[in-house]
């Protein structure tokens, strides 16, 4: 077994399993996941820190800071969205297609590291939901604010809505997903 130690974490490899033990506030957390030779799993340094990988069925679709790590239960969890079958709601609705469910993991991706980079903000947990017409729907639903972005079906276009606590303050907008500002959409943190 061989151990690499990080920052308030301890990396431990044995044989193709890696298990990430977590030691901070006196609790330890034991992840245990497996290694894949070809596209290791712990690997990328681009944030100056170890970051990981995300992959669905062996391909890889994003690397993302230890600090964003909340972020690989909201992505496993919305992957039952992809096996929904058409009229699986008995109102006629369509199947999810992988490209509008990789559409919105790579904004939520992208978003989150773009606001823990330029602004040093943690992004607040998410839901990824199944929305209307074949769309995705990122939900942050938290008592000081609403804030919802929609994956267009084609996955190339999104619209979001947001208010605040008291409903006094909204705002909704649309963009393109390959040419948009991350800074003319709201931030999901609690301020």
């Amino acid at each position: 077994m061989k151990t690499i130690d990080r920052i308030s974490r301890n990396l431990f490899e044995r044989n193709d399993t890696l298990l990430l033990v977590d030691f901070e506030k006196s609790k330890s957390h034991i992840i245990e996941m497996k290694w894949h030779e070809s596209s290791p799993l712990f690997t990328d340094n681009s944030y100056g820190k170890t970051a990981l990988n995300y992959f669905y069925k062996g391909e890889r679709l994003g690397v993302i800071p230890f600090q964003l790590e909340f972020l690989l239960a909201v992505f496993k969890e919305s992957e039952s969205i992809l096996n929904l079958e058409n009229d699986w709601d008995d109102n006629g609705s369509p199947t999810y297609d992988i490209q509008t469910w990789k559409a919105a993991i790579h904004f939520l991706i992208d978003y989150a590291v773009t606001l823990l980079h330029d602004f040093n903000r943690i992004i607040d947990k998410p839901k990824i939901y199944n929305g209307p017409r074949g769309s995705i729907d990122i939900l942050w639903d938290y008592a000081s604010y609403t804030f919802l972005v929609n994956i267009e079906k084609n996955g190339l276009n999104a619209s979001f809505y947001a208010d605040n606590a008291t409903n006094t303050q909204r705002i909704r907008g649309e963009f393109t997903l390959d040419n948009f500002k991350k800074t003319l959409i709201p931030f999901a943190v609690q301020l």
